[in-house]
């Protein structure tokens, strides 16, 4: 189908070739034609058609879904797809599928915290889909609070085995994705008892060792059934995730081998006595958890950058009301600047969480590689992951936050198409909606942000040395009367250094305030408790978490641009001088964010005291200039992304930009139209007027 021809107009406008971001995006040349190609084996199979998903149920889409997975593996297999391999192929699909928890947590679970001897059979197994599992912490009464699980684990002497018990409703395990109707294993979280010593007059005592992981085989590898003791199920319908069976685990006095306890860090010998493995981190079941934050980070930039795709594209090609020359023709709806406003920032966003996500994956690593190698000492190994810890925590809550607001507002943009499920956004909004619960609250993990921020400011106030990068700004944002202020250098307003400066200035005296206001709530004649103190000021610990992981972008953004500027990018991207008016447009959007997250939390700068009224104008109407700066790479940016019509599953994003062809052909495929009049029609509805009528034909 022949382009729209204001897509043409735009995509001649631009002033870089979109392939840059795409290779900016992908790694390099080589990763983008090697994620293309394979792209091109799911785009070629017709079983991965997903042109009718809309029309199907839950259940009609997981057995769908199901048919997919099995496909995955045969193309996996058939190309001796390596792992990373393995993941781009499964992405492409553009679908949750119901093994992502195996792919996602359940391997991880079991490279990261069994020991080398239980890896010798569970991987291999896990990899070849003979184990298939899910991870199964949450329960329907506990979630975030992990240490108030009620799942048991207790360990039986006589039979060298741990009894495996979900005593009471609140204890099952609720919301696992893969364990509904796929899984036939689980890595599930526990509370280990083991038995004390007692004697003849008194009953056995058991003694709660706190959280362990045990794999937990729930169905039989050849046929499926559910074993003995264990009821799962799927737990319906959601808001959108309709191919993936989320699911609830009941587990009554099921018996695993004590083997089956992760022993990477802990062990339980025969006798039932518990011991630590020598040079293993207290906090290290926490690295699969922190795994799964920094790959939630990486997806919120890709899947606010489909919604903007969208968005952009229609409001490309839509056109309604007319200019002042009165010739008859109607503008553009992305010329309007209150639809700039609402969709550009968030443009600028999936570019800075691209650069932010690329920055925790290399963290993790780092921490991973200490922790798992044991090539740091302890102290070391625990600064790490608690440097991680808090950046993951902070980023995750902002990231998903923004992203999962930004795609609704995108939905709205788009005005009553979007509202169709056919535009493509209803679908990515509810699906991307559970990132901001999945693996902490996005509020609750607020709070193990700013206790992290606490602790190294009271260090660091009391003497002691500044931890580790998170906090560095500490030292230049405490003394603040050097800092250069926004606007006051020959750079203007558009001055990283002093963007990144006003940023972190923002974020430590939000802490500063907070750690004040703490010590006078503890002190005095009506004191509170510590804990009392903490729930009071959690509306300050959500802004000053904010005020953080903003800055925290902001520096990974201006670090990205300035290995382009330096030719030091890994994608290859910026080493030649046609990447100039990339790298242009680039920074262009690090000022939009900045500058549009300024304008909107103003309040914040004026009242501290960091920004005077007549710079926050400023920089409001430079928020406007960027506007239009952005504007004429806007479809240039969206296509960069290299989203292919099948991975948007929209009719308003299309490529060609027809979207009211593609509107029609998706009612032509409505199921309602497929038959006429409607079948029962004549059973179902019978109005006043026709019982009347068929009355009087019989009396006749």
């Amino acid at each position: 189908m022949e382009v729209a021809p204001e897509l043409v107009q735009e995509r001649g406008k631009a002033s870089f070739p979109p392939s840059t971001l795409t290779q900016l995006v992908d790694g390099g040349v080589a990763k983008m034609a090697r994620r293309r190609w394979l792209r091109s084996l799911i785009l070629s199979d017709p079983i991965f058609n997903n042109e009718d998903s809309i029309y199907l149920n839950h259940t009609e889409r997981y057995k769908r879904a199901l048919a997919k997975c099995g496909r995955l593996d045969q193309l996996i297999n058939k190309y001796r797809l390596n792992e990373e391999d393995s993941i781009v192929l499964r992405s492409c699909t553009s679908e949750d599928l119901p093994t992502l928890l195996h792919d996602l947590m359940f391997l991880p679970c079991l490279l990261s915290l069994c020991s080398e001897e239980q890896q010798a059979y569970w991987v291999p197994a896990a990899r070849s889909k003979k184990v298939l599992g899910c991870y199964a912490q949450t329960e329907l009464g506990h979630g975030s609070n992990i240490q108030a699980l009620q799942t048991t684990a207790t360990f039986d002497p006589a039979t060298d085995e741990f009894i495996m018990d979900t005593p009471t409703a609140q204890a099952y395990k609720w919301w696992p994705g893969t364990l509904g109707r796929t899984a036939n294993t689980a890595m599930v979280i526990a509370r280990l008892l083991l038995p004390q010593e007692s004697s003849s007059s008194s009953p056995a005592s058991y003694k709660d060792m706190g959280i362990h992981n045990f794999i937990v085989p729930l169905r039989d590898l050849h046929t499926h059934a559910l074993l003995p003791g264990v009821v799962t199920r799927d737990i319906g319908p959601k808001i959108a995730f309709a191919g993936m069976d989320n699911g609830c685990l009941e587990l009554h006095a099921v018996r695993i081998p004590r083997a089956n306890l992760a022993q990477r860090f802990v062990r339980v010998t025969r006798q039932g006595v518990w011991s630590r493995v020598e040079g293993t981190h207290s906090k290290a079941a926490y690295v699969t958890m922190m795994q799964v934050r920094a790959i939630i980070v990486v997806h919120s930039a890709r899947e606010l950058s489909k919604a903007c795709t969208i968005a952009i594209r229609y409001s490309a090609v839509r056109r309604q009301g007319f200019d002042d020359s009165k010739t008859g023709s109607e503008l553009q709806i992305l010329d309007y600047a209150s639809q700039q406003y609402r969709l550009l920032p968030l443009l600028a966003a999936s570019v800075g969480f691209f650069f932010c996500g690329r920055a925790v994956l290399t963290l993790l690593a780092e921490t991973e590689d200490a922790l798992l190698k044991g090539r740091k000492g302890q102290a070391e190994v625990g600064a790490l992951m608690g440097r991680a810890h808090a950046a993951l925590a902070g980023l995750k809550s902002l990231c998903t936050t923004i992203a999962a607001d930004g795609i609704e507002e995108c939905r709205k943009c788009c005005g009553g198409h979007g509202y169709l499920a056919c535009s493509g956004l209803p679908e990515l909004s509810g699906n991307f909606l559970q990132q901001c619960t999945v693996e902490g609250d996005n509020v609750l993990l607020t709070q193990q942000t700013v206790g992290y921020l606490l602790k190294s400011y009271i260090k660091w106030r009391t003497g002691g040395p500044v931890l580790d990068e998170e906090c560095q700004y500490f030292v230049t944002a405490a003394d603040g009367a050097h800092a250069e202020g926004l606007g006051e250098g020959e750079k203007g307003v558009r001055d990283e250094p002093a963007v990144l400066s006003l940023f972190s200035r923002r974020a430590f005296a939000t802490l500063e305030r907070l750690a004040l206001r703490l010590q006078s709530l503890t002190e005095g004649e009506a004191s509170l408790s510590q804990a009392g103190a903490w729930r009071r000021v959690l509306v300050d610990v959500m802004f000053v978490s904010r005020s953080h992981a903003l800055y925290t972008v902001l520096r990974h953004f201006a670090a990205g641009l300035k290995s382009l500027r330096d030719g030091n990018d890994v994608s290859g991207v910026g080493k030649a001088g046609a990447d100039a008016a990339f790298i242009r447009v680039l920074e262009r959007l690090f000022f939009l964010f900045a500058f549009y997250h300024l304008s909107k939390e103003a309040g914040d700068f004026l009242e501290l005291g960091l920004l005077s009224p007549e710079t926050v104008a400023r920089v409001r109407g430079e928020v406007e200039i960027l506007l239009g700066e952005v504007r004429p790479d806007a479809v240039a940016l969206c296509d960069g992304w290299d989203w292919d019509d099948f991975e948007l599953k929209s009719a308003l994003g299309r490529w060609d930009g027809r979207y009211a062809e593609a509107l029609l052909a998706s009612a032509k495929k409505e199921p309602l139209n497929h038959q006429d009049p409607v079948d029962g029609w004549d059973r179902t509805w019978q109005p006043q007027w026709k019982v009347e009528e068929q009355t009087e034909r019989a009396r006749l």
